[in-house]
């Protein structure tokens, strides 16, 4: 090989040197000729090789063409596919960023809302002058509103602060026990208010109400407020005041009613009472002239009349007794003279025994009050006749620094007062007093006696 070189590097230099000329003599040569039929050979045998190359190169090109085309379009469906899911996933983006863009834009409102909710409350919370303020379970403040720091500084002369115990609060430790009541109360999970009354520096009352705070099922503190109803409660306690005083003007008018038909049934009876005696008597006794003068001369006849004579006798007899019983004086009423001839009475016609005490100092009373408390010992001594079996009565009216006292015992046979009784004189009694703006109390029971109490007021 490095001949054939040699020989085609000497040709080469012959012919640059000496000319085309003498390089084809000396391949015409015999060993040039060798030389060249060789080389041919070599460079026929590097064409064939060459053209076998070439023909595997353009076979493998088209075998690469082939799978190029191939690679080609896979890789152009790949790009497709590729591209529409990158499409679909922009798009996808785009939506997600529009839809993130949304609601960053309505979180942004929310939030805004929300703060503005936020200040509005705040603004509501500080601006009122409602205390609101909140513990937890183990009562350290947890938030509070301008008006309870106010109410902290004027009480303690320092400003609340969050985590101290409520209960520092309170400097006066009656309110600080009550407090704390309230407060554990509370954190049981009631729901509740009070009326609160703080009379230091000035009458003042609070509506307290107490929320249990939650989380989940667990009550972790409690939440309150105080509402100033000062102006509320005076209001409901003068309505009260007017309610009452329009009431008690009834109650009087209407006593003054019950006094004025008692005052007209006492005329009534003073009425009946005088045609009792005035008229009823005279005509009796009118009647028994008349029979004494018809009979007259006439002895048999007397003796006839004898007995009708004898019941118009005992028929006058009884009116005057009616009629002194009903009649009594309605003006400079002698209280001491009716009582004590009414007890005269009852010791003539019963074997009962009587007792009276009568003490009014200087105190004046009224006719009508005199007149009424006579009738209603009148009542109770017809009571005691009628029902008691007494052996003896006592009585007793006396002043009191606070009104006049009357007191009406005897030791009857006694009854239960809590048994409902037929009669009407004890209800008589009742209503009478009450008149007066009276109170009467009576103990009895069977076999003990029987004992009354009254108190009238003066005036």
């Amino acid at each position: 090989m490095f001949k054939y070189l040699n020989f085609s590097y000497q040709t080469v230099e012959l012919r640059n040197s000496q000319g085309l000329i003498k390089a084809i003599a000396f391949i015409a040569t015999k060993e040039g000729l060798h030389y060249t039929d060789r080389i041919n050979s070599i460079i026929r045998d590097i064409q064939q090789e060459e053209n076998s190359i070439l023909e595997q190169r353009i076979l493998t090109n088209e075998r690469s063409v082939s799978a190029f085309k191939l690679f080609s379009l896979g890789m152009l469906l790949l790009m497709g596919a590729i591209a529409v899911l990158l499409l679909v996933t922009a798009s996808k983006f785009f939506l997600q960023t529009k839809e993130k863009e949304l609601r960053a834009a309505e979180l942004v409102i929310v939030e805004e809302q929300i703060e503005f909710d936020r200040n509005n409350l705040a603004a509501l919370i500080n601006n009122t002058d409602d205390m609101m303020w909140s513990i937890d379970a183990h009562l350290r403040l947890i938030t509070f509103n301008q008006a309870f720091n106010k109410a902290i500084v004027s009480t303690t002369g320092k400003p609340a602060r969050k985590g101290e115990n409520i209960l520092s609060s309170y400097v006066n430790e009656n309110r600080l026990n009550t407090f704390k009541v309230l407060y554990e109360k509370a954190l049981i999970g009631e729901s509740f208010a009070i009326l609160d009354r703080l009379d230091y520096p000035a009458d003042l009352w609070s509506e307290v109400s107490f929320y249990p705070l939650l989380n989940g099922n667990t009550i972790i503190g409690t939440a309150c407020f105080s509402r100033d109803v000062t102006q509320r409660t005076k209001n409901e306690r003068d309505l009260r005041t007017m309610e009452l005083e329009i009431s008690n003007q009834k109650i009087q008018e209407q006593k003054k009613i019950a006094r004025a038909i008692l005052n007209a049934q006492e005329k009534e009876r003073n009425r009946i009472g005088q045609e009792l005696h005035d008229n009823i008597s005279q005509i009796l006794a009118s009647s028994k002239l008349f029979l004494s003068s018809a009979c007259e001369g006439n002895e048999s006849l007397k003796e006839l009349v004898k007995y009708p004579s004898e019941l118009i006798d005992s028929s006058i007899q009884e009116i005057r007794s009616l009629s002194s019983r009903q009649v009594t004086p309605l003006k400079n009423v002698d209280l001491r003279d009716l009582v004590q001839s009414l007890l005269d009475r009852l010791r003539e016609n019963t074997s009962i025994n009587t007792v009276f005490t009568y003490d009014v100092a200087e105190r004046e009373l009224t006719d009508d009050l005199k007149l009424n408390i006579y009738r209603i010992i009148q009542e109770q001594i017809q009571n005691i006749v009628k029902y008691a079996s007494a052996g003896k009565v006592t009585i007793a009216i006396e002043a009191k620094p606070a009104g006049l006292h009357i007191e009406l015992k005897d030791d009857g046979s006694g009854f239960d007062p809590t048994m409902k009784r037929s009669g009407i004189g004890l209800s008589n009694m009742m209503n009478r007093i009450e008149s007066f703006n009276g109170q009467m109390i009576l103990e009895s029971s069977v076999g003990e006696g029987c004992s009354i109490r009254i108190d009238i007021p003066f005036g």
